[in-house]
């Protein structure tokens, strides 16, 4: 499962559970503690990522429980109700990460078959991607966040194991 926050509401995307993958959607109001069931994602998938750009909600990646790791890239408009697909990702993946940088989505790290190190970068307003560099350590299952036009990746786990590790890119002169 994958959450986003808008207008102070939680939606909870996807995920799995008993009866196998999952293409829900659900909003909890904190202010009334109540839920409420949204326009279910057109691919039910787990081990996505999500975030917001101008008050829509864009879900990458996943896997959909029939060996399928996906490139997938749908976006929710709570305004509407709707889901638009978009442009692929270059590369599917699963149990990733995201940020925001700038406006644009950049995708972090995952797997598909094998661990990948990856990052990739969505520009929500052309409908493009672009590769950007790789991990020093490929990963996945790892958490991001951008200070000060700094990258941080921490965590994770590859082929050896769960990592205690944290990769610092600089953003504006390309270098880890």
């Amino acid at each position: 499962m994958t959450n986003s926050i808008i207008d102070d509401k939680i939606y909870c995307i996807g995920g799995y559970n008993k009866e196998g993958v999952l293409s829900s959607n659900e909003c909890y109001n904190p202010a009334d503690d109540t839920w409420s069931k949204k326009a279910t994602m057109p691919t039910a998938r787990q081990g996505i990522t999500s975030q917001v750009i101008d008050g829509k909600i864009y879900v990458f990646g996943g896997y959909d429980g029939n060996n399928n790791v996906l490139n997938i890239n749908e976006c929710y408009n709570p305004e509407t109700n709707t889901w638009e697909t978009k442009v692929p990702m270059l590369t599917a993946r699963r149990d990733f990460t995201s940020v925001v940088v700038d406006d644009n989505i950049w995708c972090i790290g995952g797997m598909d078959e094998e661990i990948i190190g990856s990052i990739e970068c969505y520009n929500p307003a052309n409908n493009t991607w672009t590769k950007v560099t790789d991990l020093p350590t490929p990963r996945k299952g790892l958490v991001a966040s951008v200070i000060d036009n700094k990258l941080y990746c921490i965590g994770g786990r590859n082929s050896n194991g769960y990592l205690n590790i944290n990769e610092c890119f600089n953003i504006q002169d390309g270098n880890w």
